[in-house]
């Protein structure tokens, strides 16, 4: 009898796991496919939780320490698959080409958030993440 259980427990583990990463996979297919990290959409442990109605240290234990093989061989943490919305959005600015990002204004940069990677924010978060980049570039060169 005890060995059933544990078998069914193992079972509902793996079931988690596959659920949890084909959800994954789902939200992230355009960065499987480019392989740029400018791809990546938000997807918090949070949302992911709401999405599949488990608790959300249920999605952390699963992810904790896992990789998984991208389909350029590159073998990636699962957690760097759960971007904020903050780490998208600092990465979508900084993709873009430091005079195209100068032309933009804060406002025009987020209807271009909302556009291309479906992330809302007020204004001043964008000019708080722009200038946040400009500091950082201008410390590397």
């Amino acid at each position: 009898r005890a060995l059933i259980k544990k078998t069914e427990l193992v079972n509902t583990r793996q079931t988690a796991i596959y659920r949890i990463l084909s959800k994954i996979v789902a939200a992230q297919k355009e960065y499987f496919r480019t392989d740029q990290d400018s791809d990546l959409r938000p997807l918090t442990q949070q949302m992911l939780a709401r999405e599949l109605g488990v608790h959300r240290s249920t999605i952390h234990r699963a992810v904790e320490g896992r990789v998984l093989q991208t389909p350029s061989g590159e073998l990636k943490p699962v957690k760097s698959l759960l971007p904020g919305l903050k780490r998208c959005a600092q990465s979508f600015i900084g993709k873009l080409a430091p005079a195209r990002r100068a032309d933009l204004s804060d406002e025009a940069l987020r209807s271009l958030l909302i556009e291309r990677c479906g992330i809302k924010m007020a204004r001043r978060t964008v000019c708080a993440y722009r200038q946040g980049i400009k500091e950082e570039q201008g410390r590397i060169q």
